[in-house]
């Protein structure tokens, strides 16, 4: 797929960056210093903000002459002494170098500068939105060879085709800071020993490219985020990824995948990540997940094929989920995956891990929780996770709220009801009896008119008049 007009742009790491550059305060005793008001010092304090924003849109635009297509600064923002700057860098342009130029060039005085890369969703729609210039967001990103990806929360939808998206930031962490992040997840097999590898590096420096990519089977969410964001920390710490920004694309069995927007995905992507969900399937008579439904998987393995040296690939299934595994990798022959499937917990793992969890909310364990692992049985995560939440939800009633404890859960309620509407069920399922049918009904109809009445504070009714709802009283006209 060619990508824009600049061919030299395909296979180029693209940055986003969100700068915030405070300025010292302005010199209020040099502004009034010939006896000027509060009125007349406001004023003056307007136009320096004015000359501060020309001038910084003249250097942005100086700036931009200079780097050409590989990159685009602009200002956005300036408040209460707080520039709003926006960077989009392409291949070696070094952001941090780029804004100590501009602030030098600039001459302003700075007591603080931040630069945070940022997702494509947030440039796009918050910062190029609101720029310092006359050109639409649209057509900047064509300029850089990207395709439009519209909407707020990455939905796109031309005719029934659609593409689903989230921009993540990975937080940069250090190797002990990951391997303590996914402590919790012992029981996901190869995890540990597949970071061991990652952060083994490689003999040739300056080089990145993806020997191997990622798959995840998994039916627990936290884990399987937590789990794709630890391979990206440990791949962006070994310079295997040089974009902390990884996109999360929801993969539905019945849609329509826009393809073509999909190549525009991984081609923002180059030199990060992107990470395809898919959502679980009905399963088929042999138990495995189902991927008839799946109708592009073909053209995803394509995708995938045609990007796997330059963009890194984490793909999440559902547990058994062998047929959609095996078509991934018929369609991506070239690849080589690492299998990330989630295990199982022995009981001495299972205990600590809610333990741990107990300790996150602050509460301690009891009985109650710890005797839900049996001796001899092995758990996976979303067990676990039911076991606490079930627990904590019972906790918060009678011990951290206890104005609650009395209140019984949904699930007593409707069990009480189906329990009270069982035997007027099995009496109506009989075959004869009708004056019994009708009799009960009476009765019934009754206590629910009581029921109205007290709701509504009117007297009830008296024994002699129980009964007489449904028929008309004697010497009334009809």
């Amino acid at each position: 797929m060619k990508i824009g007009d600049e061919e030299f742009l395909q296979g180029i790491v693209m940055r986003f960056y969100d700068i915030e550059i405070e300025l010292e305060e302005l010199d209020e005793e040099e502004m009034e210093a010939d006896g000027k008001s509060t009125a007349r010092s406001t004023m003056i304090r307007g136009k320096l903000n004015e000359e501060i924003a020309n001038a910084v849109c003249k250097e942005c635009t100086s700036i931009d002459s200079k780097i050409g297509n590989k990159g685009y600064f602009f200002m956005y923002g300036y408040i209460a002494r707080i520039l709003n700057m926006g960077l989009i860098a392409v291949g070696d342009i070094d952001a941090y170098e780029l804004v100590e130029t501009f602030v030098k060039k600039s001459k302003f005085k700075v007591s603080e500068t931040t630069i945070e890369e940022t997702s494509y969703l947030t440039m796009y729609y918050d910062m190029l939105q609101g720029a310092e210039h006359k050109q639409p967001a649209r057509m900047i990103m064509r300029r850089y060879g990207i395709c439009d990806l519209e909407n707020r929360k990455g939905f796109i939808s031309v005719s029934q085709d659609r593409l689903e998206f989230n921009d993540m930031i990975a937080a940069k962490y250090k190797k002990d800071e990951v391997y303590s992040a996914i402590a919790d997840y012992y029981s996901a097999e190869n995890l540990v020993e597949e970071l061991d590898r990652i952060y083994e590096g490689c003999d040739y420096d300056g080089n990145y490219g993806h020997p191997v990519h990622y798959i995840i089977e998994t039916d627990d969410d936290k884990m399987r985020d937590r789990v794709a964001e630890a391979l990206v920390q440990a791949l962006l710490g070994a310079g295997r990824v040089k974009n902390q920004r990884y996109s999360m694309v929801k993969l539905e069995p019945d849609m329509r995948l826009d393809v073509a927007r999909c190549e525009g995905l991984y081609s923002l992507a180059k030199g990060g990540t992107v990470v395809l969900d898919f959502c679980k399937s009905a399963q088929d008579e042999e138990g495995s997940v189902s991927y008839a439904k799946y109708t592009y998987i073909e053209d995803l393995g394509r995708i995938i094929r045609r990007n796997c040296l330059d963009v890194q690939t984490i793909i999440c299934l559902p547990m058994d989920s062998k047929r959609i595994k095996e078509r991934l990798y018929e369609s991506t022959p070239r690849c080589t995956y690492v299998e990330i499937r989630e295990g199982l917990a022995d009981v001495a793992q299972a205990i600590k891990y809610l333990k741990k969890r107990a300790k996150e909310h602050r509460i301690r364990t009891d009985k109650a929780l710890l005797s839900c692992v049996k001796e001899g049985h092995t758990y996976l995560m979303p067990e676990l996770n039911e076991f606490f939440d079930i627990w904590y939800a019972a906790k918060l009633k009678t011990t951290v709220y206890k104005q609650y404890k009395d209140m019984s859960e949904a699930k007593a309620y409707v069990k009480k009801r189906a329990a009270e509407g069982e035997g007027f069920a099995e009496l109506e399922s009989m075959i004869g009896l009708e004056k019994v049918k009708k009799l009960v009904q009476n009765a019934v109809d009754s206590c629910k008119a009581e029921h109205i009445l007290k709701d509504k504070g009117l007297p009830e009714y008296t024994e002699g008049e129980r009964g007489s709802l449904s028929r008309t009283p004697r010497g009334s006209r009809a």
